[in-house]
């Protein structure tokens, strides 16, 4: 199992996570343990903003993780990233790392969503947890 607290290393997104995009209109969650591994889990991270100033940072990040994807779903509203559904195979672990970008004030909405998770669950898994 890898070390939680450098689960997004080697990744782009790991600029953005442990407070690095500041604390004001910035939520931060980490969820380990029983409440993730009954959906194959190691670890859920996430982040969400109200600020859109935070979008370009936020889509650049996802876009180049998106460069070493096994899997990917990306949409763009115009030219602006709107979602990214991105799959990594980590080999070192013979583990899943998944990264769901969602912008939703491209569409009205009041936030944009970032989510990290790793641990055995595939794709399929995954997408059936976050429709829950």
């Amino acid at each position: 199992m890898p070390l939680l607290l450098s689960a997004q290393e080697n990744l782009a997104i790991n600029s953005l996570f442990h407070g690095r995009l500041g604390k004001n209109n910035v939520s931060e969650t980490i969820i380990k343990g029983e409440k993730v591994e009954e959906y194959g889990l190691d670890l859920y991270h996430s982040l969400s903003t109200r600020q859109p100033t935070l979008a370009a940072k936020m889509s650049r990040a996802v876009l180049e993780d998106a460069e070493k994807a096994t899997s990917k779903e990306v949409k763009y509203d115009g030219d602006k990233l709107y979602y990214a559904f991105i799959s990594i195979r980590d080999s070192r672990y013979n583990s899943y790392r998944h990264i769901l970008y969602l912008n939703n004030l491209l569409k009205g909405g009041k936030d944009i969503i970032l989510i990290f998770m790793e641990g055995d669950a595939n794709v399929q898994q995954v997408k059936k947890m976050l429709k829950k």
